[in-house]
């Protein structure tokens, strides 16, 4: 009876101690059931071995970006620009190509102007979508990676405070035709959800492959979007592209699993016009066992 009273005043001690944020009770969780803890620590490590991270250096995206040297790059798209982070690495291992970047947020195009200097960086303070208007989009804070012009999107809204903020949007397509874009070599994605917009903007470039590589992100936003891994595959087949996830050995192509639809699958996808041989051998990964 003594042991018992002991360890329950132990117990409500520890919550006493690890209640004051959530990673303290969550470190609560974890000390009170053990259940928990190993519930938590498999998903850790099933993210880990499936090669789920936002890191460039360990999610594939510099792996990418390091096989396609060996080809001839020359123009290069980041759409969704942010800080500058990626299309700096782009400048740095492509040092013949022009990169077109494209941020929406002034506040944050502020930033990503004072980051990238280099000549060779057009940087455009407008997003890409299927359509040419002003919009209304939610902004999450200065250089805020998680802007979004789908209204609908609350999957931050709980921890993060946004304010609506107007933007203007173009087509790629009109885009390329205005600045004399016959083609591309690397497309980057990452737009919170409207990638599938994107995407339709460039409807006449996809239809003649006149990109070769697309890298795009996945997540819990398409949902919103009402857009999942299935219609990307549909959509790029459509145009005689091959798609599969981006990890860290390399893109790993493949038909169509509906566990895909997993927003934790990628974070990041990979297309290639087909015809485009060399480069998809050149790019392509390692099977994980038992993925997707």
């Amino acid at each position: 009876m003594a042991n018992r009273a002991k360890n329950t005043a132990v117990r409500y001690n520890v919550a006493w101690i690890y209640t004051n944020n959530g990673k303290e009770q969550m470190l609560l969780k974890k000390i009170t059931n053990p259940k928990y803890a190993i519930y938590s620590w498999a998903k850790r490590y099933i993210r880990k071995y499936e090669g789920f991270s936002y890191r460039f250096e360990k999610n594939g995206e510099k792996v990418l970006i390091n096989r396609l040297r060996d080809f001839d790059i020359k123009t290069v798209f980041d759409v969704g620009a942010n800080v500058g982070d990626w299309t700096s690495m782009a400048l740095a291992n492509f040092p013949d190509a022009e990169v077109h970047s494209f941020e929406l947020s002034k506040e944050t195009y502020k930033t990503l102007s004072n980051n990238v200097t280099n000549q060779r960086a057009a940087l455009n303070n407008f997003g890409l979508s299927d359509m040419e208007c002003d919009i209304t989009y939610k902004d999450y804070g200065v250089n805020s990676g998680v802007n979004t012009i789908l209204s609908c999107a609350d999957f931050h809204d709980k921890r993060i405070k946004f304010t609506e903020k107007t933007g203007h949007l173009k087509t790629g397509d009109a885009y390329c035709q205005e600045h004399g874009v016959d083609s591309i070599d690397l497309l980057k994605i990452d737009v919170e959800g409207a990638e599938h917009l994107v995407l339709a903007g460039f409807k006449n470039m996809l239809e003649r492959k006149q990109i070769k590589v697309i890298q795009f992100e996945y997540g819990y936003t398409q949902g919103d979007a009402h857009f999942l891994m299935k219609d990307f595959y549909q959509l790029f087949h459509q145009h005689g592209y091959l798609v599969g996830p981006l990890k860290p050995t390399g893109v790993l192509f493949g038909d169509f699993n509906y566990t895909l639809n997993d927003f934790n699958s990628g974070p990041n996808f990979v297309a290639v016009a087909q015809d485009y041989h060399g480069i998809v051998e050149a790019i392509k990964g390692r099977q994980i066992l038992g993925y997707p």
